[in-house]
């Protein structure tokens, strides 16, 4: 793996949401002198931070014992060949020159425990039997529909962020679920592995390396989540996830109601009140440079012109002065305190792009830096809003969404404020060529338009 698409993947996965883990699924273990077949296991690279691989051990007709490295949640990262395969005795070597690493474990009991070692580290690494999961149409019956639970990630703390999982069938009639993070304005992460062994469920979350493991009776789901080293029980019932209500006058609701944005620095903030389909007040942040949205204000006081709102999960508060168009205050977050303005109205994300440059751009481009495949997509949708949006699956990051755009005649500029990255380029025809710059790093890059 090269140096600068590690440190790609450390910077960017630590910005899209705290909670981090892999799947580690096993099977029967067939013989406890035989590897073949596909073992898994994770590289915790940071605290919280994981890379799931796969070993897939193949024995010849000669006896020889081969076997290739695959990261699942990587494109780029795919049969890697293994060499120096040695299996004596339960003891287990292989070098990855590619990634100039190397493994050693020994199996035990159905599993391998060991060590992955590259230049300057060394990572424990627990590999098992990867088996494929299974859902029944039986199953899929049971599950059907919207799961609601709370999970408390800090035992001594009151903190509960809440947890949905909706399945779903798709427009092709497919079996499909999602996970909605609400508190953290994260929806729809799709689950990517769903399976089950009489009524024991698990689910897969590669997006948030995250893995849910529960007990299905009737309309409750009681488990656990399992994140990293960490076991958190989980609890989910059957039932529609709604915002919570936030006690407002009618009077205090009608000056507040819509939405109303402001800045602090680079990054947009957007406060939107609103009735719930109950017809509860309810209020939610959103931060389109980061891609999250709907986040639930916990607190919301008026007292007078004087306002105070908190949001609970990312630990801030506001206070402002509402006046006929706008909310002067302050923005206060972990010990800090910033100036934060907002004025009433939507957020329009690109205002200098004309009708004309939106439809030349849109579509999808896709280029490549440093080995990590980018994904850009701008889209318009039936209202007209215009939107763009960047992918690197490589790291997870999906639905980044590009800010500060402009289009003059064939230069273009854009930045991605929620991963500290910018674009300089010029169109020519069906491509765009120019420069990529980030964490201090400039390197050329080439999109192509699907």
């Amino acid at each position: 793996m090269r140096e600068t698409h590690m440190r790609w993947i450390q910077k960017a996965a630590s910005r899209v949401m705290a909670t981090v883990v892999f799947v580690l699924m096993a099977q029967s273990v067939l013989a406890q002198d035989d590897l073949t077949g596909i073992w898994e296991g994770m590289l915790e690279i940071a605290p919280g931070q994981g890379v799931g691989v796969q070993f897939n051990f193949v024995r010849g007709t000669d006896g020889v014992l081969t076997a290739t490295l695959s990261a699942p949640d990587q494109p780029g990262l795919q049969d890697l060949p293994v060499e120096d395969v040695s299996f004596e005795q339960g003891g287990l070597s292989l070098g990855v020159s590619a990634l100039s690493g190397s493994y050693a474990g020994r199996l035990t009991d159905g599993v391998v425990e060991g060590t992955w070692s590259q230049p300057g580290s060394s990572i424990a690494l627990t590999l098992r039997p990867y088996k494929e999961p299974v859902l029944t149409d039986s199953d899929k019956a049971r599950l059907l529909g919207s799961w609601v639970g709370r999970l408390r990630p800090d035992p001594d703390s009151d903190l509960q962020v809440t947890v949905v999982f909706r399945f779903e069938r798709d427009a092709q009639g497919g079996f499909v679920a999602f996970m909605d993070s609400p508190d953290e304005g994260a929806p729809s992460i799709p689950v990517d592995r769903m399976g089950m062994d009489n009524n024991t469920l698990t689910l897969a979350v590669n997006r948030a390396r995250m893995e849910f493991i529960g007990t299905l009776d009737g309309d409750a789901l009681n488990g656990d989540w399992v994140q990293a080293t960490r076991s958190l029980e989980l609890s989910l019932t059957r039932g529609e996830y709604e915002a919570p209500g936030l006690p407002l006058s009618d009077e205090q609701f009608a000056r507040l109601e819509g939405p109303w944005h402001g800045q602090i620095g680079a990054l947009t903030m957007v406060f939107r009140f609103e009735r719930t389909p109950s017809g509860r007040v309810a209020a939610f942040i959103d931060t389109p440079d980061q891609g999250a949205n709907n986040m639930p204000v916990t607190l919301a006081q008026m007292n007078g012109d004087d306002l105070i709102v908190s949001v609970a999960v990312i630990g801030g508060t506001f206070t402002g002065t509402i006046a006929e168009n706008g909310i002067a205050g302050q923005w206060q977050q972990r010990g800090q305190q910033t100036g934060l303005n907002l004025t009433r109205g939507p957020f329009v994300p690109n205002p200098d792009l004309s009708i004309e440059d939106q439809r030349y751009l849109l579509g999808t481009w896709r280029g490549n830096v440093t080995g990590a495949d980018l994904v850009f997509r701008f889209s318009s949708d039936g209202n007209g809003a215009f939107g763009a949006f960047l992918d690197v699956a490589s790291v997870g990051l999906n639905n980044m969404p590009v800010s500060s755009m402009t289009l003059e005649g064939q230069s273009l500029r854009f930045q991605i404020n929620a991963i500290d990255a910018r674009f300089e380029g010029a169109l020519s025809g069906g491509e765009i060529t120019g420069s990529w710059t980030r964490l201090d790093e400039t390197n050329p890059l080439r999109l192509l338009r699907d």
